[in-house]
């Protein structure tokens, strides 16, 4: 079973919690770690300008199971997660050629006549900013332009 499988499911959760409630927190980046399983982080600013991360783990396997770092009311749980499986249903529409359990080794090997299709950028992209790896997102986009490292 794949999880274009489970496009049915996410879209039928989506369906059953139809709601104008517009959560808090906004979307940071999101990545695949298994065959069924996500991450994902989003944050809210707090009066003093301070960025607050939640994290959240989404499982989508004949049913949408999630837990959350922090404990929120239940509007803003089903907007995180609704927001979460729409952002999976549009990735999952693309073609991809780097599997998810390569991310850090590609990311390690990077060459440049490595050639990759557009969404796997982005995926990419996503498990950089969802780790914090800066380092890893200057070197690599720095790569992929031709620029000398200084």
């Amino acid at each position: 079973m794949s999880l274009n499988s489970q496009i049915p499911i996410m879209q039928k959760f989506i369906d059953e919690h139809q709601t104008q409630y517009v959560g808090k927190y906004r979307y940071h980046s999101s990545y695949r770690i298994g065959d069924f399983d996500f991450k994902a982080r989003y944050y809210i600013f707090d009066e003093n300008f301070r960025q607050l991360d939640i994290f959240v783990d989404v499982h989508v396997n004949n049913q949408v199971t999630y837990h959350f770092s922090e404990d929120f009311h239940e509007q803003e749980q089903v907007y995180i997660i609704k927001d979460i499986l729409k952002r999976l249903i549009d990735v999952l529409q693309f073609k991809s050629s780097l599997h998810y359990s390569l991310y850090e080794v590609f990311l390690n090997n990077y060459q440049k006549n490595m050639i990759l299709d557009p969404i796997d950028y982005v995926n990419l992209l996503n498990y950089m900013k969802y780790h914090q790896l800066t380092t890893y997102f200057m070197l690599f986009f720095m790569n992929m332009s031709g620029k000398e490292r200084v």
